[in-house]
């Protein structure tokens, strides 16, 4: 439960990063940075955070948009494919490195 959360919490946080920048780049490296950190957490399950992750990241666009118009573009469409692409992306990587260090220094 906690890792759902911390999940879902990450993916928001760079999503507010976005909304902040306006710049998918950083959205993207972001959720990068995250899901590697998640994946290594949860190696087993990789795509949980990835998949938690991208839920995340267009939920404060989301708010945005109910609280009233804004100047931006409609960035939801592309902060969910920036989300999942790299999200999946980061957990596998994360997931990958975990495992290296465990096989070069022998924890199991």
């Amino acid at each position: 439960m906690l890792f759902a959360v911390v999940s879902l919490l990450l993916g928001a946080a760079a999503g507010c990063l976005y909304l902040l920048s306006a710049d998918l780049l950083i959205l993207a490296l972001a959720v990068l940075a995250f899901a590697m950190s998640l994946g290594a957490w949860r190696a087993q399950r990789a795509w949980l955070p990835a998949l938690l992750l991208s839920a995340g990241a267009p939920l404060p666009a989301l708010v945005a948009r109910l609280l009233g118009p804004s100047s931006q573009p409609d960035p939801i469409a592309s902060v969910v494919v920036a989300g999942l692409a790299s999200s999946f992306l980061g957990a596998y990587a994360g997931a990958a490195g975990r495992r290296m260090v465990a096989n070069v220094f022998g924890h199991h």
